[in-house]
C-alpha cells in the first residue's frame, strides 16, 4: 500500500487544505453543472458543459461585485497559469495559454480555472516545475476558489445543486 501522507511530504506539497478545497470546490461545481443539465455527451458518457454555462451567466458575472473577486479576476488575468504542453522535442514544459487571453472574462477565468485544475490534478505543480515560488501558488488557488464561489452564485439552480446532500436530515 502506498503511503499517499509520506509522498506529499517528500513532494513538499505544503497547503493541503487549500489544494483539498480547489479541488473538492471545482468537482463539485462540475458535478452541478451535470446535475443542471449544463453537460456535453463524451461517447457514452456525459461532461460538464461550462461553455454554455458561461454563456448563460456571462451577462451576469460582475467582477466589481467585491474587492476581493475584483483582485482575483485581476490577478488571473494578468498573470493566468501556464499549461503544461510538450515542446518540439517532447519534452513537458509549461506555455501561457491562449486560451486566457480571448473571449469573455468569465470564459478566460474557467479557462484558468481548468488548467490549475489540471496542473494539480496531474502533478504539474509540484517542486522542481518551472514555478518554485509556493507563494504564487496559494495567492492562485485562493484566486480561483474565490471565483468559483462567485460562479456558484450566479445560478440558482447551480447553487442549490452544489449544496444539496442528498441526506434527508
Amino acid at each position: 500500500m502506498i503511503d499517499w501522507k509520506l509522498l506529499l511530504n517528500n513532494l513538499g506539497v505544503e497547503d493541503r487544505e487549500i489544494v483539498f478545497t480547489y479541488l473538492f470546490l471545482f468537482s463539485r461545481f462540475e458535478y452541478a453543472l451535470k446535475k443542471c443539465k449544463y453537460t456535453h455527451r463524451e461517447n457514452n458518457g456525459v461532461s460538464a458543459n461550462w461553455e454554455c454555462f458561461i454563456k448563460n451567466v456571462k451577462e451576469d458575472f460582475n467582477k466589481d461585485r467585491t474587492e476581493e473577486l475584483s483582485d482575483s479576476v485581476t490577478c488571473l488575468l494578468d498573470n493566468p497559469p501556464q499549461a503544461q504542453i510538450l515542446d518540439e522535442n517532447g519534452n513537458l514544459v509549461f506555455k501561457r495559454h491562449v486560451s486566457t487571453d480571448q473571449g469573455p472574462v468569465p470564459l478566460r477565468l474557467y479557462n484558468c480555472l481548468r488548467i490549475v485544475r489540471n496542473n494539480l490534478f496531474h502533478g504539474g505543480k509540484y517542486p522542481g516545475n518551472p514555478v518554485s515560488d509556493t507563494a504564487r501558488d496559494k495567492k492562485l488557488l485562493q484566486c480561483c476558489i474565490t471565483i468559483l464561489n462567485d460562479f456558484i452564485q450566479l445560478d440558482s439552480s447551480i447553487n442549490f445543486a452544489f449544496l444539496e446532500t442528498g441526506s434527508k436530515k
